[in-house]
């Protein structure tokens, strides 16, 4: 009788991913939602003793359902999208904003800029952050996780996006805080990563990764569109749009999202459980073997090349954009 008991309880939570417990303090009640996020934010660590961990069961490491996988995908790709969507909101109102007087939300002045080099300069702030993020947030990831950064780039960017419509009156404090905003717009290498983690075979990492890139570019499409439809509203009024886009996506990834470390661990022990051997990935890809060592001379002209197209696209946006500010 106990042994069935044991076996309709484990069959419940295999639909489940893990069931956070509060602390063998004797304590009753569950853990609330900043609690939640504090604790996927630190990594599970806190200052205030073993009681303050959420800890989990034994019986609570199970096998993650193709239901719950499938979810956590989606709560990517939709961060992917959102994160694009606020960083390129405003982009349509630049040269708006830097020609003083021609809309009430414009900003006054402007100096030492003239109407084109801060056209120019406005993007330039936020695409240097988004640069500089780039660099570190994959490695950041490697140590730390990927939803934990995942979501200091979504929770940031939310608060990036409200600073950003505060400070809109002034043209050098908003530039300030959209380098800032820019620095936590670095949610894509953390999905690719991700991508890469959780697909075991070659054509399914292509596959992820091309369809992440993809739905970042609808994003930013999606973004100008936002802006021009709420042109009547304001030049900065998309910006709560983006904002409120960006926590939802934030609280879904924060409760769907796993961990990739999570879900490989999940796949090892369903395969220990059937008896299988681990997949062949050179037989799953037609037999191409993957190199072992990285070449990095490759990695250079890949790299200056991605330099330059980015150069040439960003120069190229303003530049197309000026002539709808005189018309």
């Amino acid at each position: 009788m106990a042994s069935s008991s044991i076996m309709d309880e484990e069959s419940d939570l295999t639909q489940q991913l893990i069931v956070p417990t509060p602390g063998d303090n004797g304590g009753g009640g569950s853990v609330g939602i900043c609690g939640r996020i504090l604790n996927i934010l630190t990594c599970g660590r806190s200052g205030g003793g073993s009681n303050d961990l959420i800890k989990i069961k034994p019986y609570q490491e199970l096998i993650i359902s193709p239901k719950l996988y499938k979810r956590s995908v989606n709560c990517l790709r939709f961060a992917v999208f959102v994160d694009a969507v606020a960083g390129t909101i405003e982009q349509p109102n630049y040269p708006i904003m830097v020609s003083a007087g021609d809309h009430p939300d414009s900003f006054p002045d402007t100096s030492p800029f003239g109407f084109s080099a801060a056209t120019y300069f406005v993007p330039m702030t936020a695409l240097l952050g988004v640069a500089i993020a780039s660099l570190v947030i994959g490695r950041l990831s490697d140590f730390k996780g990927r939803k934990p950064c995942l979501l200091f780039c979504l929770y940031g960017t939310v608060v990036g996006c409200i600073l950003k419509y505060i400070l809109r009156k002034s043209f050098w404090p908003y530039c300030a805080m959209n380098f800032l905003n820019g620095l936590f717009s670095a949610s894509v290498p953390v999905a690719l990563a991700y991508a890469g983690d959780v697909n075991e075979t070659k054509r399914e990492k292509d596959a992820e990764i091309g369809l992440l890139v993809g739905v970042s570019m609808l994003g930013t499409a999606g973004g100008g569109i936002i802006a021009i439809l709420m042109e009547t509203q304001g030049l900065f009024a998309p910006l709560l749009v983006g904002s409120a886009l960006a926590l939802i996506g934030a609280l879904l990834n924060t409760f769907m999202l796993i961990e990739p470390k999570d879900i490989l661990a999940s796949r090892s022990r369903e395969r220990e459980m059937l008896g299988l051997e681990a997949e062949d990935e050179d037989e799953e890809d037609g037999g191409v073997v993957l190199p072992t060592e990285l070449n990095y001379k490759v990695l250079a002209n890949i790299l200056i090349g991605a330099l330059g197209d980015n150069v040439g696209s960003s120069g190229l946006m303003p530049l197309c954009l000026s002539p709808l500010a005189f018309s």
